[in-house]
């Protein structure tokens, strides 16, 4: 027993000095190699309201870079919680950034606070660094040139000292100069990496996309991949320019929508997107508000009606399953046809959507649906996933016709 606790505590004495390592060296790259000015010793109130006396050490920034704001946040006058307040910064905002300020012994990292130096218009003055992001990509598409930020991006976390590692959830991008918030997706995750393909700008929120999972595996393992009834979840944009035009592109799982940028500027300054329909996808076939693939999976709802009646058949193809995050703005209703053949679970757990479903359909899913319909001698009816007071759980309840 004590030769492991010998080897814990060696353990976490390598863990917290390669922490504090880490930090040191995030904070040493953020730097660079610039000159340092060494203020006297003085007392100060710091950006959490704590009185401390320290040591002001500034790293004028040579060159100066641009910084994006990830949260709103006062310019003040010194690096001083208290100090006047010269003007606003609102998210989105881009600032250039005059020095890095660190307050406190450099080497007890976690006690420190830390500043920026910062220009914004014709204001000068000083906010906390936990509010902007420095690290950005630079894309050219066609003499277009996307600026995407890391914390949107590539899927890192961005440390606020002393506080948490934190993520965000809005996905900004600028397009020649102009601010874009993207459509959000069903999906708490940032982006895994961004990189240009065949011309376009692809921004991913898997390391994989489904087709590079299919292109990497054994002909036997992408054909079995591809018969699933249900998809490779494929979250991702694609910036795409065409002609004097730059369009969005839209994908959840097998769904392709499009979206142009528009010239109207909201109040926090960004561009607003505007729906342009389904994009064309090889293999996918639309009528009316749906969109079906050859397999008969309908991978999109494009409609407004609250209680949704699913066809037969879509463009002459025999509906036979469908996408899980098919309903996810939760309509009243969705009656099913009795071709129908797979629901993926998901499908109504997540959303609570009622199920209309008619006698003895051969349907499977992966768990508590299919089950519910056995258990209720396959009869026909609705079938509601909520919440059971008595069993505290949530259950499926059933109302026949």
């Amino acid at each position: 027993m004590c030769k492991l606790n010998m080897i814990f505590t060696v353990v976490l004495v390598v863990f917290i000095a390669s922490i504090f390592t880490c930090k040191n060296q995030n904070l040493n790259n953020s730097i660079g190699d610039n000159n340092i000015i060494t203020n006297e010793p003085g007392t100060i109130i710091d950006s959490r309201n704590r009185i401390v006396e320290t040591v002001k050490t500034i790293y004028p920034r040579n060159p100066i870079i641009e910084g994006f704001v990830i949260k709103n946040v006062n310019i003040h006058a010194d690096t001083d919680a208290n100090s006047a307040v010269l003007g606003i910064l609102e998210m989105f905002n881009r600032i250039e950034l005059l020095a890095n300020i660190v307050i406190g012994d450099i080497n007890d990292y976690f006690n420190c606070d830390f500043w920026y130096k910062i220009k914004y218009n014709d204001i000068e003055g000083y906010i906390w660094q936990g509010t902007v992001d420095t690290d950005k990509q630079i894309f050219d598409l066609n003499g277009n040139t996307i600026v995407v930020y890391s914390v949107f991006a590539n899927g890192r976390q961005h440390w606020i000292p002393n506080v948490l590692m934190v993520q965000l959830t809005r996905y900004t991008i600028f397009i020649n100069d102009k601010t874009i918030v993207l459509p959000n997706f069903p999906s708490d995750e940032m982006f895994k990496k961004a990189k240009i393909i065949d011309g376009n700008l692809h921004l991913n929120y898997n390391y994989e996309t489904y087709d590079e999972i299919l292109a990497r595996l054994d002909s036997r393992s992408a054909r079995f991949l591809r018969d699933l009834p249900t998809r490779h979840y494929d979250y991702q944009f694609i910036v795409k320019p065409q002609n004097d035009q730059v369009y969005i592109v839209q994908i959840i799982n097998r769904r392709h929508d499009k979206y142009i940028i528009t010239d109207r500027i909201t109040d926090r300054g960004n561009y607003e997107l505007e729906f342009a329909g389904g994009y064309d996808v090889v293999g996918q076939y639309s009528e009316g508000d749906f969109t079906i693939e050859e397999n008969g999976e309908i991978v999109a709802y494009r409609g407004t009606s609250k209680d949704i009646i699913v066809p037969e058949k879509i463009a002459g193809i025999t509906v036979r399953s469908m996408d899980r995050d098919l309903f996810l703005f939760r309509p009243a209703s969705v009656r099913l046809p009795p071709s129908i053949r797979f629901v993926y679970d998901d499908f109504s757990n997540r959303t609570r959507v009622p199920v209309i479903i008619d006698d003895n359909v051969d349907i499977k899913t992966y768990s508590s649906f299919d089950s519910a319909y056995n258990r209720n001698g396959r009869r026909g009816g609705t079938y509601i996933h909520g919440w059971n007071n008595d069993t505290r759980d949530y259950e499926w309840s059933f109302e026949p016709f």
